[in-house]
């Protein structure tokens, strides 16, 4: 079989698709670089919040505890912070 000789224009179409398909697998390596990093402060964020919603939870327990110790001492009521008084609720028989 006799070689055929292709056109510079036909060389020119494959180096330029060849072209192509390198800056598109550079493109993908390049998103897929970017995934990887938002994926790991992704990591970052839900291990900040898993730690935030655990410290959350430990004061809501600490509070609770604290309010059943000023009730057993105290009674129900209010306290005022500003000046530091308890108010006992009225309770009506």
């Amino acid at each position: 079989m006799d070689q055929i000789k292709l056109t510079d224009q036909e060389i020119q179409q494959i180096l330029d698709l060849r072209t192509k398909y390198a800056n598109i697998a550079a493109q993908l390596g390049q998103l897929k670089i970017e995934q990887i990093l938002v994926n790991r402060e992704l990591n970052r964020l839900t291990d900040l919040e898993n730690q935030f919603t655990k410290e959350y939870n430990q004061i809501q327990l600490e509070e609770e505890q604290f309010a059943n110790v000023i009730t057993e001492k105290y009674g129900t009521g209010d306290i005022n912070l500003d000046t530091g008084f308890f108010i006992p609720t009225l309770t009506t028989v």
